[in-house]
């Protein structure tokens, strides 16, 4: 029977009804699409929050408290040493101690080659700091004159080397490029 023959309220409700169909199922399969992108999404987002913010502010606050105890140090080695034992933890010990309390919250989040890198920065670090402790004039009238000089003097090249390469690997590890690479895993 062709379409000719029939009546063209019949032509018109079938026609209707095809498109209906036709449409419900591309209506259905684009709703089914976009939950699939939305669920998607979502979990990106779920992972961005609850592991990647942490993360990136871990890194971010080490290697904060990395530039701020080896600048901080350095100066007190180099230009003013402290002259109290006050002096020594307010301006020596309290930045060691926020660069080690920094490397233990980021430490979950780091290899083994950058936490390796990490820990040479901070046996670096604590050997100036003992340098500068054995230097405060009451500590060497007491017992730091008596010292071995190596102990009282500070090391500067593995300091800085050692500053440079941790310095290095978390600014590349920071930088945007390798934090959407974060993002896209």
């Amino acid at each position: 029977m062709s379409l000719a023959a029939q009546p063209l309220w019949l032509v018109i409700l079938s026609l209707g009804l095809t498109g209906s169909i036709v449409g419900a199922f591309v209506a259905a399969v684009a709703s089914a699409l976009n939950d699939r992108s939305r669920r998607r999404f979502e979990l990106q987002k779920w992972k961005a929050e609850f592991y990647l913010r942490p993360k990136l502010e871990a890194l971010r606050s080490l290697h904060a408290a990395m530039v701020h105890s080896h600048y901080e140090i350095n100066m007190r080695a180099k230009a003013r040493i402290p002259q109290t034992i006050q002096e020594y933890r307010e301006q020596v010990e309290r930045p060691e101690m926020e660069f080690f309390g920094a490397l233990n919250v980021a430490e979950i989040y780091l290899d083994s080659d950058m936490s390796k890198a990490m820990h040479v920065v901070l046996g670096t670090l604590r050997q100036i700091t003992t340098s500068i402790w054995l230097r405060l004039p009451e500590i060497f009238e007491g017992r730091g004159k008596h010292e071995d000089v190596a102990l009282r003097e500070p090391d500067w090249q593995p300091f800085c080397k050692s500053f440079d390469a941790a310095h290095a690997i978390l600014t590349h590890l920071l930088h945007p490029s390798e934090l959407m690479k974060w993002v896209e895993k």
